[in-house]
């Protein structure tokens, strides 16, 4: 680890930090056990005589001022790792890790590829974060021979091994540090809520967002609920017998991928004169985009001007997310197997009349992690990766060896 040039050390009696039941602690001389950041020497070791999530091995740190006595007791971060599987990092001010989280080396498919970090404390503490999962399991595949690095734009960098039912290659995968647009969203108005047989409505829709990779514009199509539809952003539209109609809007952008929003509203028409009940208002955020692990919550609320009861409801919920119907609070901690895809969720307000209000709010979930590519395509028994940074301009070098 690097360090100070005047850091008291004796090669001929080096000094007993810790003690571990692993006589193969460190494994492999890429896994930089160990850093000297905010005045002290980190070391972090596997100690196999302990246990953590039900395997043999855990992730222990201790430091000291001077690098040769004083160390301080071991402190274990919790999280189980197993010889080459696991690497450690700083920038100055964080510890990073990466570790494969199987039993015993390169045993175990259908585990997960995992990154942690915590704030190095003025104490010799580190405050860790929740783990983040670079690579969700998968049933064919171990990921070992782990290597963590950062860059000097606070880039993170993993590499590792990827062996597929006995293919092995060396690959390296970086943290996602970009957040793409706002998504697309749409909404109409109509300029009389509540309108009679032969007037005429007209009805105007807004957007905004989307058109990723594309030029800007928008396409409108209107379906007015008693088998008329048409096109454009402003449209005029008569009922010739009253009744409750659901006006449908279907906004679709000229993106790539394209995106598409959908609002609608009951409009009641009645025959003579104007109804006494209009439909409820309804307040969605708009679209978002997000990263995985990242929580999403926001309030949705529904003012009725007729002072009726409003019932809130939602469909399309993604898996884990949650809606209260008697707050409007939604809220989501999207899953690295939620990623890469747009998740549309709609709300509706339904008054005790059953006039009612949809729109729908888009959320792309964009990977914490990303660029996982090989190194090489050659086949061998067992590859290593290594990472080196340059400080500025956020270089980044890899090399890979492998044996046999």
């Amino acid at each position: 680890m690097t360090r100070p040039a005047n850091a008291v050390t004796s090669n001929s009696n080096p000094p007993t930090i810790a003690r571990t039941g692993d006589n193969g602690v460190y494994q492999s001389s890429y896994q930089s056990p160990g850093f000297y950041a905010q005045g002290r020497y980190w070391v972090f070791y596997e100690d196999s005589s302990s246990t953590c999530e039900h395997q043999a091995g855990c992730l222990f740190y201790l430091w000291s001022a001077n690098g040769a006595t004083l160390w301080s007791t071991p402190v274990n971060v919790g999280v189980h790792v197993t010889d080459n599987d696991w690497s450690v990092v700083t920038d100055g001010t964080s510890a990073y890790y990466a570790r494969y989280n199987e039993t015993s080396f390169d045993s175990t498919t259908n585990r997960a590829l995992l990154f942690g970090m915590g704030q190095l404390g003025s104490s010799g503490l580190i405050t860790w974060q929740l783990e983040q999962v670079v690579l969700s399991p998968n049933a064919a595949m171990k990921f070992p021979n782990d290597v963590i690095g950062v860059d000097s734009n606070g880039q993170v960098w993993v590499g590792y091994q990827q062996d597929n039912s006995g293919t092995k290659t060396p690959h390296i995968i970086h943290s996602n540090s970009t957040l793409p647009l706002q998504p697309l969203s749409t909404s109409f108005v109509v300029n009389a809520s509540d309108p009679t047989i032969l007037q005429t409505v007209m009805f105007t829709a807004t957007a905004v967002g989307g058109n990723w990779g594309g030029s800007s514009g928008y396409t409108f199509s209107w379906n007015f609920g008693d088998g008329s539809t048409t096109t454009g952003q402003s449209v005029t539209h008569q009922y010739g017998s009253a009744g409750n109609y659901t006006v449908t809007l279907n906004t679709v952008d000229n993106g790539n991928p394209q995106e598409t929003a959908i609002s609608a509203q009951t409009v009641p028409v009645e025959l003579l004169l104007p109804s006494t009940n209009t439909p409820p208002t309804l307040s969605v955020p708009a679209s978002r985009s997000v990263k995985t692990g990242t929580p999403v919550s926001f309030t949705v609320t529904s003012p009725d001007n007729d002072g009726d009861t409003v019932t809130l409801s939602s469909s399309s919920l993604p898996l884990g997310a949650s809606f209260s119907t008697s707050t409007g609070l939604f809220t989501w901690s999207p899953t690295p197997d939620q990623a890469n895809q747009f998740w549309t969720i709609s709300f509706n307000a339904t008054d005790n009349a059953g006039l009612s209000l949809m729109k729908q709010v888009l959320i792309y979930v964009s990977p914490s992690w990303s660029g996982d590519f090989p190194l090489s395509s050659s086949f061998f028994n067992n590859w290593h990766v290594d990472i080196a940074t340059v400080p500025g301009g956020g270089q980044v070098y890899a090399s890979y060896w492998a044996l046999g």
